[in-house]
């Protein structure tokens, strides 16, 4: 390295030496040090995007590679780069693309050794993505069709509306049907704003904000996407609406939060909050209805990564920008906002963690012992419904010890599944996701069928680190209580009828049990679980 280099080069071997030393985050600085001395180098933003990509920020090496792409067409490592990338966000038809565009940048003839080496990797990639195309393909169209669909009668949310006058005349607001309600209502009035686009020959013309009502429908109760996921016409219409909203809000539409930030600060000192504040909230609601739909058909990896990304943003906001009135930040860099929003994180996070464990285990658990940390969001508004409270308070809360409870049951059966002779420490786990459970339980409304589904899960649990009757009867009968109210609403809910396959055992179970401790073959102190011969 010479002192007389220019400031670019300077900065791109100082990045090579890190990214050679693994020191991804370093590296990535370096690079963008240089990119700022000369924006136009193609092999500056490639080697960005292979920083990104290592340090699991698909979106951000996604865009810089594309970045790469246009700069300099013919430069096959940044077709490569962004072929990764696209198979990192689970979008295998992106992917197989740039690894085809990725080859035919390679020289046709005449090549070196290390370009035919190249090329044979660069073959192999393709076929492994093709593979993989053709397999979620059929995947994600079973995994979306799967389950009856949601009808007008058996809805929960219609029998929720129904419930509401006598909820309100008994003065009874601790109720999931305010939950999803609102959920409701801003579903459908995202639904009937994305109605109103029209196209013309000078464009497109619609209301506005549609996404803004679709995203918080999501975040105050995700249930609520069982009426898009069911529709055929639903994300067409969706993918002129963020098109339409994107142009109005010059909102991003590529990159993660480490392409994003900088450039929201940029836009901000230039052009002010109002422009500011648009863009950036209506980028983080299209990631956020994106990051789900992909959960919900199976694409987990790009699930993850789009929300959070978003979670990403608020944070930063949250903490830099926060002593800036939320008239000039905007709603999304708010607690209350943050927390729904990281709820949904550990809902994506553990759908994801469910297929891939060693992926995304060790992530759920932090990210959830995270949320529990936070303070709970206050409201000084009273006008706020008792459901919207619940959505991004105590819902959140308990969507987080869920995803705890689901992490000790994990390492539960680690230890099961090796073999471990280490009982006492099964035995602990198994009683730490009772507790946590247990905790979820009692932060859902009584009628919501996670409430019942959790007490279920902690009953399960309990069974497993032996607990005594003393502490299983009481679970055993605050299911029966809370089954009738639950019923109510959501009888035809998901979680309920998965509920019902274990209920009746359980319920048969309770009734012996009692028999027995009143005929003195048991005590309080006994353990039983089902099945046990003493019954």
């Amino acid at each position: 390295m010479s002192n007389t280099d220019p400031p670019a080069v300077k900065f791109k071997n100082e990045g090579n030496v890190l990214f050679a030393k693994k020191d991804y985050r370093a590296a990535h600085h370096k690079y963008t040090l240089a990119i700022k001395e000369d924006g136009n180098n193609a092999i500056l933003y490639a080697n960005r995007a292979a920083c990104s990509h290592y340090l699991h920020k698909f979106l951000d090496a996604s865009a810089d590679a594309l970045k790469a792409t246009d700069i300099d067409p013919t430069y096959a490592k940044g077709w490569a780069r962004h072929a990764a990338a696209r198979g990192s966000l689970g979008d295998e038809q992106g992917s197989v693309n740039s690894w085809k565009k990725a080859i035919d940048a390679l020289p046709k003839q005449n090549k070196t050794p290390a370009e035919v080496k190249q090329q044979e990797q660069y073959q192999a990639d393709l076929t492994t993505m093709e593979k993989k195309l053709k397999t979620s393909r059929s995947h994600n169209e079973r995994r979306a069709e799967r389950g009856p669909p949601v009808t007008e009668e058996t809805a929960p949310w219609t029998r929720a509306v129904a419930l509401l006058p006598e909820l309100q005349a008994s003065q009874q607001v601790m109720s999931s049907a305010f939950v999803i309600r609102g959920a409701l209502w801003d579903w459908e009035h995202g639904s009937k704003v994305m109605d109103k686009l029209t196209i013309t020959a000078g464009g497109m013309a619609a209301g506005d904000r549609a996404i803004d009502s679709l995203s918080n429908a999501i975040l105050r109760d995700s249930r609520i996407f069982a009426l898009g996921l069911n529709s055929s016409s639903f994300f067409n219409k969706f993918g002129k609406q963020v098109l339409y909203e994107s142009q109005v809000a010059k909102a991003w539409t590529s990159g993660g939060a480490q392409t994003i930030i900088p450039e929201l600060v940029k836009r901000q000192q230039l052009e002010g909050w109002l422009l500011a504040r648009r863009a950036i909230n209506t980028t983080s609601r299209i990631l956020i209805v994106r990051g789900f739909r992909e959960s919900r058909v199976g694409n987990h990896a790009g699930a993850v990564e789009f929300i959070g990304c978003v979670l990403e943003i608020i944070r930063w906001g949250n903490k830099t920008w926060a002593d800036v009135p939320v008239e000039d930040r905007g709603i999304m860099f708010d607690d209350s906002f943050m927390h729904g929003v990281h709820a949904l994180y550990l809902e994506v996070l553990l759908e994801a963690a469910s297929e891939s464990p060693k992926k995304y285990l060790d992530l759920l658990r932090k990210e959830a012992q995270a949320l529990l940390q936070c303070d709970v969001a206050r409201f000084s508004d009273n006008r706020v419904d008792p459901g919207f409270i619940a959505s991004f308070t105590t819902y959140p809360r308990a969507t987080a010890f869920s995803a705890l409870g689901y992490c000790h049951v994990q390492k539960s059966r680690r230890l099961e599944e090796a073999n471990s002779e280490d009982k006492e420490t099964i035995e602990s786990f198994y009683q730490d996701a009772a507790k946590a459970y247990s905790s979820s339980a009692e932060s859902y409304f009584e009628d919501d069928e996670k409430h019942m589904w959790m007490l279920i899960c902690s009953l399960m649990c309990s069974f497993d680190y032996h607990a005594p009757l003393s502490a299983t009867l009481p679970m055993m009968q605050q299911l029966r209580k809370c089954i009738p109210a639950v019923k109510t609403i959501w009888e035809f809910g998901k979680l309920y009828k998965k509920s019902t396959e274990h209920l009746e055992t359980i319920m048969d179970f309770e009734t012996r049990v009692r028999k027995a401790v009143d005929d003195g073959r048991l005590d309080m102190e006994s353990v039983v679980r089902p099945g046990d011969s003493r019954l």
